[in-house]
């Protein structure tokens, strides 16, 4: 929590598939947002360029 408050953590990243409530509690304390990416889409090449796009996002 001290390295992700010192680096200025915007965003938690979770994979779709699993419970986010642990995740959902850590942005809260931070002040950031959860957001999921799945790695397991269909469409695998449309969901790189969704998680590229979070990412470029999350980094802003």
């Amino acid at each position: 929590m001290e390295e992700a408050r010192k680096d200025k953590v915007k965003v938690i990243f979770v994979q779709a598939q699993f419970p986010t409530t642990a995740a959902k509690t850590i942005a809260e304390s931070l002040g950031a947002q959860v957001a999921a990416l799945d790695p397991l889409a269909a469409d695998w090449m449309g969901n790189i360029k969704l998680m590229g796009d979070a990412l470029r996002r999350a980094a802003k």
